[in-house]
């Protein structure tokens, strides 16, 4: 993920220079970005809502893999 005061956005596969980074804000006036916050920061719809404990907890216990026997190629 890389995150700012501003926008969030994540990477579902990094492949150097053809990493593609998708949006994760929440839209604001009709486009991209996050609306205003009097209390924060923009981005705090992530720490808030998206990065819970609950929601961490599922994200480890559903999606998270362990993966064996990754052959990386160095450049």
């Amino acid at each position: 993920m890389a995150v700012d005061e501003n926008r969030v956005k994540f990477c579902t596969e990094m492949a150097a220079q053809a990493a593609v980074f998708l949006p994760f804000d929440r839209a604001y006036d009709g486009g991209a970005g996050n609306p205003p916050n009097p209390q924060g920061l923009r981005t705090d719809h992530l720490w808030q809502k998206s990065l819970t404990p609950r929601s961490l907890t599922d994200i480890i216990e559903n999606y998270a893999q362990k993966v064996r026997n990754v052959n990386v190629q160095e450049q």
